[in-house]
């Protein structure tokens, strides 16, 4: 009941064009309720609708940096 009632409210902010940041680790429900994911894992892995985003591709990314993570290790500069 809390998940439904939750997600109610949030299409209801949806629906007044509202912007809504949400941290969560239901693959399925992002992609069924959300339009726009921004998919991080120590980096920006995607960003876009919903179903480009939430790939096969992007969550193997996701997950192997997530899995690779050595607390010990230098910090690094990230190049651009």
């Amino acid at each position: 009941r809390t998940r439904s009632d939750l997600m109610r409210l949030i299409r209801n902010w949806q629906a007044e064009g509202r912007m809504i940041l949400a941290v969560l680790h239901d693959h399925s429900l992002v992609a069924d309720q959300f339009p726009q994911v921004l998919l991080l894992a120590r980096d920006v892995i995607a960003y876009g609708p919903a179903r480009e985003v939430m790939t096969s591709e992007h969550l193997t990314a996701a997950r192997t940096m997530s899995e690779a993570w050595d607390e010990y290790a230098a910090f690094c500069e990230r190049s651009e």
